[in-house]
């Protein structure tokens, strides 16, 4: 028998967390990229409505989420036989709830300051 990688090892506490944070509900990795991309895109309208630009000119919320499904749906795909789909689909998932929290941190600063 073989040992689990210790990449893919999720001790109980983690597996807590992930199951405080992600609900029952957001068990699908399109809908948390879609939550991402919506908690985007509303904090990139709460920036721009105190003064921020965009440095991206042409930034769609389209576009993002147009981008995260493919990566899923590649994923998806790519490791349709692999016991690590669940897995590596999950971790991007998570990724596009970066420019959330990226819009939220900046704006705190912008309050701070």
């Amino acid at each position: 028998m073989t040992s689990p990688s210790p990449f893919f090892s999720i001790n109980g506490k983690v597996k807590q967390l992930i199951k405080f944070f992600f609900p029952k509900f957001l068990k699908e990795p399109y809908e948390v990229a879609t939550i991402g991309v919506i908690g985007d895109y509303a904090s990139t309208l709460i920036g721009l409505s105190v003064g921020c630009y965009e440095t991206h000119p042409t930034y769609s919320p389209l576009n993002a989420a147009l981008f995260w499904f493919i990566i899923l749906t590649i994923i998806r795909f790519t490791f349709r036989k692999s016991k690590y789909q669940e897995k590596i689909m999950t971790v991007f998932s998570i990724l596009s709830l970066y420019g959330v929290i990226h819009n939220i941190l900046y704006l705190i600063c912008l309050a701070v300051m």
